[in-house]
């Protein structure tokens, strides 16, 4: 049977101000698909649960409960992560209810990427095409297979200047570069590259936007990402990098190897990043701020999943847009001094316009691709 504290009771779980007999309630709950369901809701694994402060390890119903979740990733000696708006939260939970109930609008998204050539000409790329592309004179770029498209590892000369790979709103895509390097890159973004890398030289491209790199190993061939104002440079490593042109800050985080960051016009301002390790850097005065952060959140959104962090609305509207191929007008300016701390992973933007309406009693109409915030 749904159990209407379900809510306040996972809030106390994840805060540690639970009590005994309440984290058996919370054990009685969890048998209820529904209340399985709100909960997990609350603890995706995203957020860290934290155990330090009350000793559960001797409680057989938190065994039982840490079981039900495991996704989750336990620390200990953290300061409490969990401080995000209860009303959010409940929004989060009433919106699993409705989740299953709610029929959303079609809201149309474009089902192609755009490849402009050395040539100055543009292909549609079709995602869900297998082909191969080629150029006007029919050599052949790639391999075109399943949203990827897979540059041919080749010396032949014909095949020279820079693509150009352009991601719609609403759409992801990857590429492969004739090194082996990967760049996974998100809706709304742009990658500038070689057709072919010279032998013994830097490799450079350009991103306007958010991709995650996946770069091959070659110590005699610096891998260099220019991002606006900051150059990143590796031999071969991972790392995700958010660089929209109407983004006050560029986000670098690594999760495997080393890069150094560096500032294009003042090449003596640098910061090198280690695993784990994110740079947020200040357009306007190019400041590199070092901190230490958990990946995954920084990563997620190449699963589909929408990760929001202590965020502002204004940020949250262009997530949004950029996610779904929307347009967002807000009209109510209530929402611009609250902050969001919040996942969605296969929600619809409808859903997701449920979980505000019901958290700040706003209203809102979709007509298309527009949405209108009252």
């Amino acid at each position: 049977m749904y159990n209407p504290d379900i809510v306040v009771l996972s809030e106390k779980f994840l805060s540690n101000t639970i009590t005994d007999s309440e984290l058996k309630n919370l054990e009685l709950a969890l048998e209820d698909a529904t209340n399985l369901g709100i909960f997990k809701s609350i603890v995706k694994d995203d957020y860290l649960l934290i155990t330090d402060g009350v000793d559960f390890n001797g409680l057989a119903s938190f065994e039982r409960i840490k079981g039900r979740i495991s996704p989750v990733r336990f620390q200990q000696k953290l300061k409490p992560y969990f401080k995000y708006a209860a009303i959010f939260i409940i929004a989060l939970s009433l919106g699993f209810l409705i989740k299953s109930q709610w029929k959303s609008p079609v809201v149309e998204v474009s089902n192609f990427v755009e490849l402009e050539l050395e040539d100055g000409s543009i292909q549609r790329l079709v995602l869900s095409q297998t082909d191969t592309v080629r150029t006007k004179a029919q050599s052949i770029i790639g391999i075109l297979n399943n949203g990827r498209l897979t540059y041919q590892n080749t010396s032949n000369s014909k095949l020279t200047g820079y693509n150009i790979i352009r991601i719609p709103y609403g759409q992801q895509f990857k590429v492969q570069l004739s090194d082996g390097s990967i760049a996974h890159l998100n809706a709304g973004s742009s990658l500038k590259y070689p057709v072919r890398f010279s032998k013994d030289k830097k490799r450079i491209v350009s991103l306007s936007g958010e991709a995650f790199f996946d770069v091959a190993k070659n110590a005699n061939s610096p891998f260099i990402v220019e991002s606006i104002v900051q150059n990143i440079e590796v031999l071969g490593t991972q790392f995700n990098v958010s660089a929209y042109p109407d983004d006050d800050i560029i986000i670098t985080t690594l999760t495997e190897g080393a890069i150094k960051l560096t500032e294009i016009m003042n090449p003596q301002n640098s910061m090198v990043l280690k695993p784990n390790e994110q740079a947020i850097t200040n357009k306007s005065k190019v400041q590199f701020n070092k901190t230490q952060v958990r990946t995954n959140p920084f990563t997620s959104w190449m699963d589909g999943s929408l990760v929001f962090k202590d965020d502002d609305f204004e940020t949250i509207i262009k997530k949004l847009q950029r996610k779904y191929d929307v347009k967002i007008e807000n009209n109510n300016t209530k929402l611009l001094t609250q902050k969001f701390t919040a996942r969605f992973d296969t929600e619809t933007i409808e859903q997701v316009m449920q979980y505000f309406k019901i958290s700040y009693e706003l209203e809102y109409t979709i007509k298309g691709n527009k949405i209108r915030i009252e």
